[in-house]
């Protein structure tokens, strides 16, 4: 299993962490999700093209920030991971 943020990933064997759900990269989703970095993320996206990630580059962020922040933060995975 491979893990990191930015540019350094990490190999881990897939049974050293708890499984966490594997989702295809969505702005809206990743933005409603909290980072924190002593609490296991609740998703983790795949980013499957340099082209989708690119598209999101080209539209305008302000109407689906405002979304993301109506709709509020996803469930946490544990209790008080708030």
């Amino acid at each position: 299993m491979t893990s990191g943020s930015g540019f350094i990933r990490f190999r881990w064997p897939a049974s050293a962490i708890m499984p966490v759900p594997l989702v295809a990269f969505d702005l809206m989703a990743v933005l409603r999700t909290p980072y924190r970095i002593d609490i296991l993320q609740p998703l983790k996206f795949e980013i499957c093209s340099f082209a989708k990630l690119a598209a999101c580059l080209e539209q305008n962020p302000v109407p689906v920030l405002e979304e993301a922040q109506l709709q509020g933060n996803p469930e946490p995975l544990f209790d008080g991971a708030v």
